[in-house]
């Protein structure tokens, strides 16, 4: 659940004054992720790839990129209150093994090609204050916002097969969702470019961890059922589920 960030991104004010009795923003930015117990997944399988002499790559899943759009009621002068909804797409992780290998029964040569895409759609309402500097187009923010994280996950897996002189390439795309609590919090420096835009560094702390993702729907592959509907997302050769840890 920890999430200590330091995020720089750019913000698009359609009301500028710091008290305003409605105004509407707009955020986007990179920042740090969890996933910690995705990337030991990803650590762990690639291990098992490379005992049989597979050639292994892997990338892990460390930032993400996130948009934000925030509807803010004037209570004070500094103290606003209002809904934020947010997507966040975390970089995929993924693992590329090469060599000879077992492809459901039949020795093959070819490669496996595991990877992982996620989203994050945070719906949250909260507070938030900016205090800013007379004469200077500097300002202070800080926000606490809390509600409910919808996730999604799409699990592919895609191997290429060369047998008997012929390559062909199967993939299987198993889709997961769930949801969790989600909490958004921090504090920034706020600094004017032009009208309507800023730049702002901030530092937060966001918790939204799926502890359980389900199948969204039933995955067939050459009529083999892969996946029904409602499975759980589950760790490799363990009857444990994988959180999802944004």
């Amino acid at each position: 659940m920890r999430r200590l960030t330091a995020i720089v991104l750019v913000i698009a004010l359609f009301t500028s004054p710091a008290f305003a009795l409605f105004k509407i923003e707009l955020s986007g930015g990179y920042a740090m992720v969890a996933m910690e117990d995705v990337n030991t997944e990803i650590n762990d399988w690639s291990k098992n790839l490379e005992a049989p002499g597979l050639t292994v790559t892997k990338a892990n899943i460390n930032h993400a990129f996130y948009a934000n759009l925030d509807i803010a009621f004037g209570l004070l002068p500094v103290l606003h209150v209002g809904p934020r909804v947010g997507l966040m797409f975390p970089e995929h992780g993924k693992i590329t093994a090469s060599g000879d290998y077992d492809f459901f029964g039949t020795p093959v040569t070819g490669k496996i090609e595991q990877s992982m895409e996620s989203m994050l759609v945070p719906i949250m309402g909260g507070l938030s204050a900016n205090i800013g500097l007379p004469g200077v187009p500097i300002s202070f923010n800080i926000w606490t916002y809390a509600g409910y994280g919808l996730g999604f996950v799409s699990s592919t897996n895609k191997y290429t097969v060369e047998l008997m002189g012929i390559t062909s390439t199967n993939t299987m795309i198993i889709p997961y969702e769930g949801g969790c609590f989600a909490l958004d919090a921090g504090a920034g420096v706020q600094f004017g470019i032009i009208p309507l835009v800023n730049a702002v560094i901030n530092v937060g702390y966001r918790m939204a961890k799926v502890a359980e993702m389900k199948a969204a729907k039933d995955v067939t592959f050459e009529d083999t059922e892969i996946a029904k509907k409602g499975d759980v997302l589950k760790k490799i050769g363990k009857d444990e589920p994988l959180p999802v840890d944004f």
